[in-house]
Order: structure tokens, then C-alpha cells, then sequence
């Protein structure tokens, strides 16, 4: 048992690095985050100023600065701050993240079942957006750390609730067992919905990103708030 543990967790691991770490610089800053994150870190790096760091000539208080000094260390080993070092420390947290969810299913349910479990949810992305999670993420301007569902349009977290009952019935109704052919019918019931998207005119990996979920919530909460308020004050 441990060593089919040991196994599937070093197949997870490589899996995880091969397809989110070597290909972070491919593509210039493309959205208003990046650029902001990269030139704090910068600042950092250049006036030695880690608690209050600077953004454009203004102070801005960071609490803390942790992201912000995760790209600066990376920085320092490379030399300068580039798009790979500024992605580096999301891409980390989003590795991390995936191994503790093998990690996770492993001690709550068993070894093929968290290794299916993390390898589906790489490989279906790649199959349905012809992206992998990190750079889909990267596309979105969605920060690493944070679900990929939280800013996915309406239509494709339905495409991906779709194929995933497919492969749910599939599965059941096919007799499937085994990582191999589990993980095929994921990918290819993925492939069917990306091709029915695009025979309908429909690119799913280019539709705009939803707006953040955490905002709306944020949001929703301070509305709340206002309206009971503006309530409390006519009585």
C-alpha cells in the first residue's frame, strides 16, 4: 500500500510541475494584476523597503507583503523580475495545492481514487479548453491560489458540470475500472463537449472570465448592509 502510495503521490508531483512551472514566461503581463504585482516586488528588490513597499511612488500598505516578497526571492535567484518570476510563486501555491488534494482523497478514500481525482481534474481542463488549468488561469487573470470555477463564465462551468456527468454515467454504465480508461472517458467525453461548443461558434477557452465570485459576495454583503441601514433609520 505505501509503496503504490508513494507511486502515485511521485506521479502527481511530476505531473504537477511538468505541466504549470516551465511554461509561466511564455506570454507577456496580460492583465492589470500582473504588472502591478511585479513592479512592487521590484521596488522591493531595488529600495530594500519589504514592509511598506512602494507601487508607482506611492506607499502602499501591504498586510502582509507576502505574495509581494515570494516574487522578490524568486527574483533575486534569476536576477531581475520578469512574467516567470511573478507567476512563479501562484504556480508554486496552485502545485501545492494539488498535491494536498491527492493527499487529501488519499486518506479519506484510497490511492487510485485521489490519483484519478487529481489527474481528471488536469486533464480535463486541457481536453475541454485546449489549455491546461494554469495558463486557462493566467488567461483569466485569476490568481493561482484561488478556484478556477470562481471566475469561469456561466456556460463553461456548466460544459465542465456536463462532461463530468458523462463520465459519472459512463463510468457506471461502461463497467469501467481502472486510472486509465476512467481518465480516457473523462478526457474524451471533455473533447465531445469542446467540439460541440465549437461547431456552435463557441471558443469556451475564449469567453470572457465571470467577474470575481468573491467580489460579488463582498459586494452582496455590503448592499446588505446599506439597505439595513437606510431600514433602521425610517424606524
Amino acid at each position: 500500500m505505501n509503496i503504490k502510495y508513494n507511486k502515485a503521490l511521485w506521479l502527481i508531483i511530476i505531473l504537477a510541475i511538468v505541466m504549470m512551472i516551465p511554461f509561466l514566461g511564455l506570454s507577456d503581463f496580460n492583465t492589470k494584476g500582473e504588472p502591478r504585482e511585479a513592479v512592487v516586488a521590484y521596488t522591493m528588490l531595488e529600495h530594500g523597503n519589504w514592509i511598506l513597499p512602494i507601487n508607482n511612488g506611492g506607499d502602499i500598505p501591504y498586510k502582509p507583503p507576502f505574495f509581494h516578497w515570494c516574487i522578490a526571492f524568486f527574483s533575486l535567484i534569476a536576477g531581475h523580475v520578469n512574467e516567470y518570476t511573478s507567476r512563479l510563486p501562484s504556480a508554486v501555491s496552485l502545485v501545492l495545492m494539488t498535491i494536498g488534494g491527492f493527499v487529501f482523497y488519499a486518506k479519506r478514500k484510497d490511492t487510485q481514487t485521489s490519483l484519478i481525482t487529481a489527474i481528471i481534474r488536469s486533464l480535463g481542463d486541457k481536453a475541454l479548453f485546449n489549455l491546461d488549468t494554469a495558463l486557462l488561469k493566467r488567461k483569466l487573470g485569476a490568481p493561482y491560489s484561488r478556484p478556477l470555477a470562481d471566475f469561469l463564465p456561466t456556460l463553461n462551468i456548466k460544459a465542465k458540470d456536463f462532461a463530468a456527468e458523462m463520465t459519472s454515467v459512463n463510468v457506471q454504465q461502461k463497467d469501467l475500472h481502472g486510472q486509465q480508461s476512467i481518465c480516457q472517458e473523462h478526457v474524451d467525453n471533455n473533447k465531445a463537449v469542446r467540439n460541440m461548443m465549437l461547431q456552435r461558434g463557441i471558443v469556451p477557452e475564449n469567453l470572457p472570465a465571470d467577474e470575481d465570485v468573491k467580489k460579488v459576495e463582498r459586494r452582496l454583503k455590503s448592499d446588505e448592509k446599506t439597505l439595513t441601514k437606510k431600514n433602521s433609520k425610517k424606524k
